[in-house]
């Protein structure tokens, strides 16, 4: 068996075991989304609505999986005609808004999704520019942010579990 068989496999296997927790897909039913936009009403007692609620959030799970088996199997060329600017920025303003930026909730949960983002985008730009185009000052710019998106994460933590040691910098 070659590398890339058993590393697809391994893929396979674990994709299977995610989904094991569910026979649902990740695509909500017109109802349902008339029901999450509050639009159809959820009768019954709270319970029922709990239940609806968890019904959901386990629907978006399975299509976060969903996504993910696509990124990981899909050709590039499948990938850049769905996971464009145009699809993705509502699903990113979405899990950081920005509206009205001083009465933001200060969120550790939005915190470090948005320093994942700036983590990953300034290492994707940087290995991804001409070698020859990233002088040392740009290099310690980019470190110079990711030292910042980690102390300005950081500060939403409890003082005494903050860790402002820089990791993910630019070698």
């Amino acid at each position: 068996m070659s590398k890339n068989q058993h590393d697809t496999e391994k893929l396979i296997a674990y994709f299977n075991k995610q989904f094991a927790w569910t026979r649902k897909g990740g695509i909500f039913t017109q109802s349902k989304r008339k029901k999450i936009m509050g639009t159809k009403g959820i009768a019954g007692r709270d319970s029922k609505k709990a239940d609806f609620w968890q019904d959901v959030r386990d629907h978006v799970r399975a299509a976060l999986l969903d996504l993910q088996l696509f990124l990981t199997f899909a050709s590039d060329s499948d990938i850049n005609l769905v996971m464009t600017i145009e699809n993705l920025y509502p699903i990113i303003h979405g899990l950081i808004p920005t509206r009205g930026v001083a009465r933001v909730q200060r969120e550790l949960r939005k915190a470090e999704i948005a320093h994942a983002f700036i983590d990953k985008g300034f290492h994707y730009l940087y290995y991804a520019s001409t070698p020859a185009s990233i002088t040392l000052s740009h290099k310690r710019t980019v470190n110079e942010a990711l030292d910042l998106a980690n102390y300005l994460s950081q500060s939403f933590k409890p003082e005494k579990e903050r860790d402002y040691i820089a990791r993910g910098l630019i070698p």
